[in-house]
């Protein structure tokens, strides 16, 4: 009698902890496998066990964003002098919601891996980047969205409001920028999470003083010139936006310092963040 041939067990081997963050980095992508199996995981667990399944991220997104295009559609100070408003508002709400459920599901991504990562040696940091699947998701709800309404512009205006150029490439870099950031910023507050409980209570505080800092329901110009400024290279989230609306609109892109700063700012927030994590994997080791 002869058995059946098994066939080989494909294993990733991660190698333990650097403690230089390109070598961090680098292992990191190494187990680029692993930040998908995590991301498949994490995103079948969010709305697992409920009657509408992924039907309520279309709900959630879209409702509240509805509401806000129905209260200032009308009001002369929020419209855009390219743009209608409703595009405008949803095309910063596809960046501005993968921030928000981003970081708000972010700060708990260690604690909700904490069984995943204690079966494997890898860096914390791929439990991060693996929750990146629901802002990435939330970003395409908005996206279907956007190219409804834009559907709906061209069948009753015979014009179709968006710019097809090379300057649709800015699109990805827009959206990269943005995951950059909730990236660096989750791996700090995750680890702080873990310490302390508290950052739960304070965080959607920051990120609802930080959305209306950011021109998503208003436009950049509404805001006096000494505002203007500060929002343009003290947020970058403003020019990220401002991109990402050039992308799709052809709408002016924001000064070329802008954009650095913004470059510049992501970047960095995602190499402190990996440090932080990388830093903190003793006392994480304790915890987790």
């Amino acid at each position: 009698m002869t058995g059946r041939r098994r066939r080989p067990v494909r294993r990733t081997v991660v190698r333990p902890v650097a403690r230089n963050l390109f070598v961090y980095l680098r292992r990191t992508l190494q187990a680029r496998r692993i930040v998908l199996a995590v991301a498949q995981i994490l995103f079948a667990r969010m709305y697992q066990q409920t009657i509408l399944g992924p039907f309520w991220l279309l709900v959630r997104a879209a409702l509240p964003t509805l509401g806000i295009a129905l209260v200032f559609q009308h009001v002369g100070s929020f419209q855009s002098k390219t743009i209608p408003y409703p595009l405008y508002l949803f095309s910063g709400m596809a960046l501005w919601s993968a921030v928000h459920i981003g970081l708000l599901r972010g700060v708990r991504s260690l604690s909700h891996t904490r069984r995943i990562h204690g079966s494997i040696n890898t860096p914390r940091l791929t439990m991060v980047l693996g929750s990146l699947v629901i802002p990435v998701f939330y970003h395409l709800v908005f996206v279907a969205i956007l190219a409804a309404l834009l559907a709906w512009y061209w069948a009753t205006g015979g014009a179709l409001p968006i710019a097809v150029g090379w300057n649709l490439g800015y699109a990805p870099l827009a959206v990269a920028l943005t995951l950059l950031l909730i990236a660096g910023l989750s791996a700090v507050s995750s680890v702080i999470f873990l310490v302390a409980r508290d950052v739960r209570f304070v965080l959607p505080l920051l990120v609802q003083v930080w959305f209306l800092a950011t021109p998503v329901v208003y436009p950049l110009d509404m805001l006096p010139p000494v505002w203007r400024s500060l929002s343009l290279f003290g947020n970058p989230m403003t020019a990220i936006c401002g991109i990402y609306r050039h992308a799709l609109f052809g709408a002016a892109l924001p000064d070329s310092r802008a954009l650095l700063a913004a470059t510049t700012i992501s970047l960095a927030v995602f190499l402190l963040g990996s440090w932080a994590m990388m830093r903190s994997d003793r006392i994480l080791h304790e915890i987790v």
